[in-house]
């Protein structure tokens, strides 16, 4: 930016063309408080200064990493706590490290086929252990953290159209012993979602680099991203945010 930009105001497209964004992009980290105005026009529009557009363009790279918004917020409100965010970017190199592999897998079996049916005109034939590999393969490459999330969700919107229909039919009708019911069994199901989401997931504190699980009132009770929990650290003591991991991909790091 020149000398002459500095102290310059830049209006919402203005910005979204410097940041290479869209408008709406920039209006929604607006609105979720990523990156906020320097002051408005006679018009109301939003105008930003050069410190907001590089706050706009440390959020556009961390959301390109593939860190949530909630997560990136975290690190904004820190910006000197670089401790927690190498930690993060450890977990979220490793996860995608994952995935490429996953990746050149599929491509190597695309080749495969492709092979098969320039030489023989048809579809290679695969062995019974081949497709017990290939099952194998695909079952590794979801952590079981990962699907624990993916069914917490399921579970979690299930139990809350249920307990909605509850309250619905004692608001409508007066009948509060479905929802009376129903509300002991909701908690037991989050309870146990939570005990087995506890028993899969890892933490690694930034100072350390201690590898722990917390307890289970630490864990409940702690502030959290999708990424990462505010932990105290056993080995050192520090409290922090400490990248998520799982388990099994901890134990297969360990082996």
């Amino acid at each position: 930016m020149s000398q002459e930009e500095k102290g310059k105001l830049f209006t919402t497209g203005e910005v979204a063309e410097m940041c290479g964004v869209s408008v709406r992009t920039v209006q929604y980290y607006d609105d979720r408080g990523l990156v906020s105005p320097s002051g408005r026009s006679e018009g109301g529009r939003r105008l930003y200064n050069e410190e907001a557009i590089g706050v706009l363009r440390t959020v556009c790279l961390l959301k390109s990493m593939g860190l949530s918004l909630r997560t990136i917020r975290e690190v904004l409100a820190r910006p000197d706590d670089t401790a927690a965010l190498e930690c993060i970017l450890d977990e979220q190199e490793k996860a995608i490290a994952a995935d490429l592999d996953a990746r050149r897998a599929m491509i190597r079996s695309i080749a495969a086929v492709r092979a098969s049916l320039s030489e023989q005109g048809r579809m290679p034939e695969v062995s019974e252990t081949c497709m017990d590999n290939i099952m194998a393969k695909q079952a590794s490459e979801k952590t079981r953290l990962y699907r624990m999330k993916r069914r917490m969700i399921v579970e979690g919107l299930a139990v809350d159209a249920v307990l909605i229909s509850a309250v619905v039919l004692g608001v409508t009708r007066g009948e509060w012993l479905v929802f009376a019911l129903v509300l002991p069994l909701a908690l037991i199901v989050a309870w146990q979602l939570a005990e087995a989401y506890h028993r899969d997931a890892r933490y690694v504190c930034p100072h350390c680099r201690e590898v722990f699980s917390p307890s289970l009132r630490e864990f409940m009770f702690s502030g959290h991203t999708p990424v990462a929990r505010k932990l105290s650290c056993p080995c050192c003591g520090t409290r922090d945010w400490c990248a998520e991991a799982s388990v099994d991909s901890v134990e297969s790091a360990a082996s």
